[in-house]
């Protein structure tokens, strides 16, 4: 009278499975997020940081691609503050 159908749990694949640890072991936690930013807020320690993030290649890559942000927004904001500090100093050289 009953239905003897079993539940079996879906198959995974051993490329499935190596996903998910190759994912789970690149995660980056809360805590790991707070101590990059907290590295990034210190001076000098923070291009250092940036450069091993940016280059190394036993990174997390949340945590490469972050760092690779950071040095191109590093290079367009020095390059627009210089770009305006010299506009400045050939204004004054004019002007005098």
């Amino acid at each position: 009278m009953g239905n003897n159908v079993q539940f079996h749990p879906p198959f995974t694949t051993p490329a499935e499975k190596m996903a998910k640890e190759y994912k789970k072991a690149n995660e980056v936690s809360v805590g790991e997020w707070l101590l990059t930013f907290l590295l990034v807020l210190i001076p000098i320690v923070n291009i250092i940081m940036i450069c091993a993030w940016s280059f190394r290649k036993n990174v997390a890559p949340s945590k490469r691609n972050f760092g690779i942000a950071l040095v191109i927004i590093s290079l367009v904001f020095y390059s627009l503050t210089f770009g305006i500090f010299c506009l400045l100093v050939i204004q004054n050289m004019i002007n005098i």
